[in-house]
């Protein structure tokens, strides 16, 4: 069974309601989904491309749309330093989803 936890920032917490939730593998392929994510497996991993989807459904393309735009962090390290979106999430891991700031 896959197990993550999940943190919203900035625009995204807003549109969620929540700040922090953590998610079962049965989430992954919700009854109300007629097929799969492409990320979710069986056998504790999936990957953040299906995270995403999930979180459209959960909360509206809206919220899955501010999510893409975010810095995505696995366990605290930039997922473009990995795979991006095909990066692998295993049991335990947190996904962080932060505002990208700039400015001087």
């Amino acid at each position: 069974m896959l197990r993550i936890k999940i943190r919203y920032r900035g625009h995204l917490a807003s549109l969620t309601g929540i700040s922090e939730e953590e998610f079962e593998e049965p989430a992954f392929n919700a009854p109300h989904v007629n097929t799969p994510h492409p990320g979710a497996r069986r056998g504790g991993s999936c990957r953040v491309d299906s995270i995403l989807k999930m979180l459209g459904q959960r909360y509206g393309k809206k919220a899955e749309k501010e999510a893409r735009a975010m810095l995505i962090t696995i366990n605290g390290e930039n997922i473009l330093q990995q795979k991006g979106y095909r990066t692998e999430i295993k049991d335990g891991d947190t996904v962080g989803f932060f505002p990208i700031c700039a400015g001087g």
